[in-house]
């Protein structure tokens, strides 16, 4: 498990420097694969921004809580 300092990143996206953003969980996701992990799982909505560049930076399956949530909620079929 990585979690990153959110006091480094909180600024960062208020100036909406997304490649400096991308940067940084990049480096923490490739440090995961490297350490053995079957996926990486982003549990910030926040991060939806970066997450295809989280998947281009590493081999193993990126998994966005956004994205698992609203597949789970079209699959019960709820409208509200």
């Amino acid at each position: 498990m990585n979690s990153v300092d959110f006091a480094e990143i909180k600024p960062l996206t208020e100036k909406e420097e997304w490649a400096t953003i991308a940067e940084i969980i990049c480096k923490a996701a490739r440090s995961l694969e490297l350490a053995g992990a079957d996926c990486i799982m982003i549990g910030a909505n926040t991060m939806h921004k970066i997450a295809d560049e989280i998947q281009a930076a590493v081999k193993i399956p990126v998994i966005h809580i956004g994205a698992a949530t609203a597949v789970a909620i079209k699959n019960t079929g709820l409208k509200k």
